[in-house]
């Protein structure tokens, strides 16, 4: 080894032992913060290494109280990354270290370098993955690079692993005879020193730049997860001070207002005797079961102190109280009752609740911004007209109900028994000349709403100055809430002035909901047997027909 080689290896040596020492105040950071989440927490803690019969936790204890340190700890994410995470960078600073320190002292001692380094690879693979599996655990946020860490840990480990066994193969001629086309090097002249020295400098400068940037990373995801902690805490201590005692007494209201009332279940099943159902972020209560949780959340709500309030997963705390309060309000307002399917009359629009094909109502929920994904008009004495994939077609009200979860019914006062007539007259019509779905207007629809809403001016200018060609509803193909439209243009309620503004092939079902020019909204109509309205329905809190209307 030349004076040169020496001379870098000893300063590879000197700038890892340096960054290992700084990373003692990494260290101290990760210690001081994770110290002031257990100073908070009052324990027995009993000794693993205890054998005493006294000093066992007694059967009548449960976790929390009856953990031992090793299940205290082990079992706590947060701590697991902590200590792998160091591990996983001295090792990287260990690297360098070693072998700088070994090849400047002790020169070409190949088998010597190999066995440090396949000790230290061992140890940081164990180390790496054991983090990682802490890092999916905890859940934080991930930044682009950070997702990458298994792959680019995986190609650092590949590095190790080749550096190991070039420095192994150059080692073993001086032991023990081996097959000379091991050692690949030899084709290009390149001598087995060379060859282990060359591989060694290269992990050497690795290993120091992979470890700088791993001890900058794992600080910052040590940040989120103790920053994103603290903030459930403080969640969780306002909502139990100042919301969760409030909650209880409205539910206690509700629960003597409603007696009897169906929409009481509903209540009480989401309240669950107020305690939510929750599961643990600690490995050693998940393992004793739902009792133990429940034993943490009852210490909470009743203020027990020192209570490990850190252990409880608070998100799905916030659920459930999101949940309880959809759960008051809908047992306390006023309950929309079905409607008979007899009630719908000739002439109203019905909106459908949610496509029982999952992939076509999710597409057209996620293009229209409403979960009703269909629309059809009656046409009276228990049909109704729709247009679906198959084209035009007639269908009994029975049948369109089953189809979903409810439908939404909205009516016109203007019509009248000759519009009636006409209705009926263009969808049969319509249905003779067969006409089709219109499958490229829904492919289009969100490029042809936005080009119609962009120029409504100079559409209007075109029409008042007699350059714009009348908008017909005979059209040969239609998707559902269009053809609902062109019926309202066939029979006159829109005319064409309007007709401008109400394209057809630009009108959603959700579109015909809200504009009162398609009706005003009635009631609902479900087939499923105890069916409950849900709270969110955009049209829940509506006006009825009936109330605007209501000879009182």
């Amino acid at each position: 080894m030349s004076s040169d080689d020496i001379s870098y290896f000893l300063n590879i040596a000197v700038i890892a032992g340096t960054l290992l020492a700084l990373s003692f105040v990494t260290l101290q950071f990760f210690l001081g913060e994770l110290l002031k989440r257990f100073e908070a927490t009052a324990l027995p803690v009993f000794r693993s290494r205890d054998s005493d019969e006294v000093t066992e936790p007694c059967d009548s204890l449960t976790p929390p109280d009856s953990l031992k340190d090793v299940r205290l700890f082990d079992g706590d994410p947060l701590v697991i990354f902590m200590a792998f995470s160091v591990a996983v960078t001295w090792i990287q600073f260990l690297v360098p270290l070693t072998l700088g320190l070994t090849a400047a002292w002790l020169g070409t001692h190949l088998m010597v370098l190999a066995v440090e380094l396949t000790c230290l690879l061992v140890a940081f693979g164990f180390s790496f993955v054991t983090r990682n599996k802490a890092i999916k655990r905890l859940k934080p946020y991930l930044t682009r690079d950070e997702l990458l860490w298994p792959v680019l840990g995986g190609i650092l480990l590949a590095l190790y692993v080749v550096a190991a066994g070039v420095a192994l193969i150059s080692a073993l001629p001086a032991v023990v005879s081996t097959a000379p086309y091991l050692a690949i090097w030899h084709r290009w002249g390149i001598s087995n020193e060379h060859a282990s020295l060359l591989v060694l400098k290269v992990v050497c400068i690795v290993s120091l730049l992979v470890g700088t940037y791993t001890t900058n990373k794992d600080m910052f995801i040590f940040f989120k997860s103790i920053a994103s902690e603290r903030m459930r805490q403080r969640w969780l201590e306002s909502f139990l001070q100042e919301r969760y005692r409030e909650l209880k007494r409205r539910v206690e209201v509700a629960s003597s207002k409603l007696g009897s009332d169906t929409r009481l279940a509903d209540l009480e099943q989401e309240w669950n005797k107020g305690c939510p159902e929750i599961i643990s972020t600690h490995d050693a209560l998940n393992e004793a079961g739902p009792a133990s949780v429940i034993k943490v959340w009852h210490d909470l709500i009743n203020g027990r102190s020192g209570t490990p309030s850190w252990m409880l997963d608070v998100p799905r705390i916030a659920n459930w109280e999101a949940r309880v309060e959809n759960s008051l309000k809908r047992a306390m307002m006023p309950e929309r009752k079905l409607l008979p399917e007899g009630s719908i009359a000739a002439g109203d629009v019905l909106l459908c609740y949610k496509d029982a094909k999952k992939v076509i109502g999710d597409r057209i929920k996620k293009v229209t911004a409403s979960d009703y994904t269909h629309a059809a008009i009656c046409i009276g004495g228990g049909i109704a007209a729709e247009s679906v994939l198959s084209g035009l077609a007639t269908v009994t009200i029975r049948e369109l109900v089953e189809r979903y979860d409810h439908i939404a019914v909205f009516r016109q006062p203007l019509w009248s028994a000759p519009r009636l007539e006409e209705l009926t007259s263009f969808v049969q019509t319509a249905i003779g000349t067969n006409a089709k779905y219109n499958v490229p207007g829904i492919l289009a629809f969100v490029r042809n709403k936005d080009a119609h809403q962009g120029s409504l001016h100079e559409q209007f200018t075109r029409f008042f100055d007699g350059d714009l060609e009348p908008i017909s509803p005979d059209r040969g193909r239609y998707f559902c809430s269009e053809f609902i439209v062109a019926c309202f243009i066939k029979v006159g309620i829109i005319d064409q002035s309007a007709a401008v503004l109400y394209r057809p092939e630009t009108m959603s079902p959700g579109d015909l909901g809200r504009d009162p020019t398609f009706g005003l909204f009635v009631g609902y109509v479900s087939a499923r047997k105890g069916y409950v309205i849900p709270l969110e329905d955009e049209f829940y809190n509506v006006t009825t027909f009936d109330e605007i209307y209501s000879k009182d």
